[in-house]
């Protein structure tokens, strides 16, 4: 691929390289994902660090590409189109997890996952979903709401949290039931940025101790 500017790529110019490697190759229907989803990690890593003006990064993800640039690049690839922190869509205990975990939210936002706390009650004339003293626990996945069953449970989890760690605890019990390993695209995203993260924080390391000798 020709070089850009500090010697990176674009966006497009990784799609189309992984593009390329796929009918090169023939691969599987799972395999493509893979490739796919591994380009578009590495594209968005490239732009962020070397070319971020480029993709018109809200103030919240320029903040996140400040101290966890490959998390960004994990959000962005796994499919947020926008990380806004003052979104007015999106429910206030869905704004908590995006603020402190922005990964888990991007994961949520790949299920169409909703949290949220209202007066209107989970199940007419009962407390199902109330937690004590507060209001309702709402979840869907997919617009579809949880079982009674399964918002007791989350109930427990959000009352045992404190404050706002509340949502994340929510979500963070919900991760399992979503079977994430089915998604071989995601799953090569997760790696992808686990080591992306090792190696940039080596390289982080690196700069920081190799100054001239003292």
């Amino acid at each position: 691929m020709p070089a850009g500017p500090n010697g990176s790529h674009t966006l497009d110019q990784w799609i189309q390289a992984g593009k390329k490697l796929e009918h090169k190759n023939h691969v599987t229907a799972d395999q493509r994902q893979v490739i796919e989803s591994i380009a578009k990690f590495s594209g968005y890593m490239d732009q962020i660090q070397h070319h971020p003006d480029s993709l018109n990064l809200t103030p919240d993800e320029q903040a996140l590409a400040q101290r966890d640039l490959p998390t960004l690049a994990f959000v962005k690839a796994a499919g947020t189109t926008t990380l806004n922190l003052n979104d007015p869509n999106l429910q206030p205990e869905m704004l908590q997890i995006a603020k402190q975990a922005p990964a888990l939210f991007a994961l949520l936002q790949r299920k169409d996952v909703k949290i949220w706390t209202d007066v209107s009650p989970v199940k007419a004339d009962t407390v199902i979903g109330r937690p004590p003293g507060g209001q309702f626990l709402h979840v869907t996945v997919d617009g579809n709401p949880v079982s009674e069953a399964e918002i007791s449970s989350l109930v427990q989890r959000y009352s045992l949290a404190y404050g706002e760690d509340r949502p994340s605890a929510v979500a963070g019990a919900l991760i399992p039931g979503l079977h994430l390993e089915n998604d071989a695209s995601l799953q090569a995203l997760m790696k992808a940025s686990d080591n992306a993260r090792m190696q940039y924080a080596k390289h982080q390391i690196d700069a920081l101790t190799s100054g001239p000798p003292t």
